[in-house]
């Protein structure tokens, strides 16, 4: 997820991203145990056959502000 980190310009880099790539939609979490280049999706995040292979990253999460009331 570091190249998406870098290509999106962001200073560091979330814990999870929902995306779509190909025909699979959904949300990814980071593994630090997987190489920076690996995407696994589960089966039921795959909706249909398609040759489409750019990952487009939809949203993503951010640090919150903590506030009390």
């Amino acid at each position: 997820m570091l190249q998406v980190t870098k290509s999106l310009n962001m200073r560091s880099s979330p814990s999870a991203f929902q995306i779509r790539y190909g025909g699979c939609k959904g949300v990814v979490s980071v593994w630090p145990d997987l190489e920076d280049d690996q995407l696994h999706v589960r089966n039921s995040m795959e909706k249909f056959q398609s040759d489409h292979h750019e990952l487009d990253v939809i949203q993503y999460t951010k640090p919150s502000n903590v506030s009390q009331i």
